[in-house]
Order: C-alpha cells, then structure tokens, then sequence
C-alpha cells in the first residue's frame, strides 16, 4: 500500500513542483523530516534568508533575501506553495515589525504566488484568528487568512492550530515552554467546540500538510485540530 501510495505521489510532484517558505520554523522543519524520511523523491524547493538544514532528498534551497523571492515564485513554475512564514511580536520587536513579517512578507509571497500561477497554496495561520480581534496577534492573522481567501486560487488550505508542541532551534520562549508542559492538563478540559483550541504536535501540523499536497479538487478549506489530526494520520495509511 505505501509503495503505490509513494509513487502516485511520485508522479504527482513532477507534474506540480512544490515551493516551501518558512522552512527553518518549528513545523517547515518537521515538514523537511518528513519529506526526507519518506525520501520520496520530491521535486521541490525551499527559499529563504537562510539556510534550511537538514534539506529533504531531492530538495534544493535558494538562500535569498525577502525582496527577492517574489521573482523567484515567478520563475520557478510551481503548482503548489507551502507558506510556514511567522514570527512574534516578542521576536519581531514592535508591533509594526512583527506585521512587516506576518502580514506584508506572507501576502507578497502569496501575491507573487497568484500572479506565477501556482494554484494550491497551503497557509499556517492560527486558532482563533479574526480581522475583526482585539488582540494584536490573532488580527493580523485574522486580516492575512481573509486577503488571501479573497485572491481565489484553485485550492487554499488554511491550517489553525492551537499551541505548536515541539523544539524550536535557537528560539528561546520561556512562556511557550511553560505552556507546552501544561498542555495535555488543558487539553482534556477543551470538550466540544472548544477542541479546536487544543495543541497540538508541530509534527502533525507538517503531516497534515503534506497529506493536503496530495488532495484533489479545487475551494477554499480552514482546518482546525480535529481536521489537522485526521489528516496527520492518513499519511500512515
């Protein structure tokens, strides 16, 4: 079952090469793993300020800065866009510098995905995002999710996971930290339509999404912790 499983795949990547952003974050990593331990022959890239490492079998990586990347989206021929660009605000700096990232990097990255005629992207977001929030953070989400709703690609998938669970190399968050270890207490308490607030592993959100670079059909989809789950475990099937 893998075998066939790995050579549709196989066959589906040569026809719609893959371009990924973010791919030295927490879930771009473990999408990289992924990629590698299934060393499925990919065809695909991953651009960035720096290095992404390890690369995927099969993987090239453009190590560029940000103004650039928008013709190099031009210029690649690429289908298919995974975008795990983000920061925080703590990282970031200010709020201005933290929307630089989050909002105006991302949708020059996905504009540029539009005009090159890539029709599927798939977008990390976040759990309880809204252009209409209070908070700073989850509105600036909220306001990117529905700008690039707006731009109708084929296919758009937006993840929004709750807490990331996983190691972040050379990303020190105490408060993250924290969390994580209380997570599995808070995560039972989340029942019903509060369990879409519930953390999650960076692993499955990279599981999901590569399972999403294999669906078929065209719209517009928001997948939350139940759905990110059900897709992570396709991928064994």
């Amino acid at each position: 079952m893998k075998k066939s499983w790995q050579y549709d795949i196989g066959i589906m990547m040569e026809q719609r090469p893959i371009l990924i952003f973010g791919a030295t974050g927490l879930v771009g990593s473990e999408l990289l793993k992924i990629l590698d331990q299934e060393n499925m022959g990919l065809s695909t890239a991953s651009i960035g300020r720096s290095r992404a490492h390890p690369l995927a079998v099969g993987m090239i990586h453009h190590q560029a800065s940000p103004e650039n990347w928008p013709q190099y989206i031009m210029n690649s021929g690429a289908k298919q866009l995974v975008c795990c660009l983000g920061t925080t605000r703590k990282k970031a700096g200010s709020n201005e510098e933290f929307f630089k990232i989050d909002h105006d990097l991302i949708l020059s990255v996905i504009s540029a995905a539009k005009n090159a005629g890539v029709e599927h992207v798939i977008l990390i977001s976040s759990a309880q995002a809204n252009a209409e929030a209070k908070n700073f953070y989850l509105q600036t989400k909220g306001m990117v999710d529905k700008k690039i709703r707006a731009m109708n690609f084929a296919r758009l998938d937006i993840i929004r996971p709750g807490l990331l669970r996983g190691r972040r190399e050379n990303d020190s968050r105490p408060l993250e930290k924290m969390a994580m270890m209380i997570s599995p207490l808070f995560d039972i308490l989340l029942q019903g339509k509060w369990a879409k607030y519930r953390s999650v592993r960076a692993q499955d959100v990279a599981r999901a999404m590569m399972t999403l670079l294999m669906a078929k059909g065209g719209g517009s989809h928001v997948h939350e912790n139940a759905s990110i789950m059900a897709l992570s475990q396709k991928l064994t099937k």
